[in-house]
């Protein structure tokens, strides 16, 4: 079951002797793969500590799934202070776990741009 490889022009080609395939992988492939990974990076970074990518995906939905019905039924019930959630209530602290909310910095900003130009 051993791997022979051989370096083409800057190509690798291995090919397996159990199963008599050959794979070719090049600096254009490694660098693509980093592409992928920048722009998926929080997602990977975050699920590279489950056993596997069902696991990881598993956990992302329930998760979600908690967390939208928090914003349905959350309304009602604010934590208490010490919980350290000033007044927001459970569904407003829902959205900005799943970043639907501004910041209170992107908030200011907006509101004293409204009217201006007007």
């Amino acid at each position: 079951m051993g791997r022979v490889i051989t370096i083409y022009g800057g190509y690798v080609m291995t090919q397996s002797s159990a199963t008599g395939t050959a794979v070719e992988f090049a600096a254009k492939n490694f660098i693509g793969n980093a592409a992928i990974y920048r722009a998926n990076k929080k997602i990977v970074d975050a699920a590279s500590g489950y056993d596997n990518v069902e696991d990881a995906v598993a956990g992302l939905m329930s998760a979600w799934e908690a967390l939208e019905a928090q914003i349905v039924d959350g309304s009602g019930y604010t934590p208490d202070r010490e919980q350290g959630f000033g007044s927001d209530s459970a569904a407003v602290i829902g959205e900005t776990l799943l970043g639907r909310r501004t910041t209170p910095g992107a908030t200011r900003k907006l509101f004293s741009g409204l009217g201006k130009g007007s």
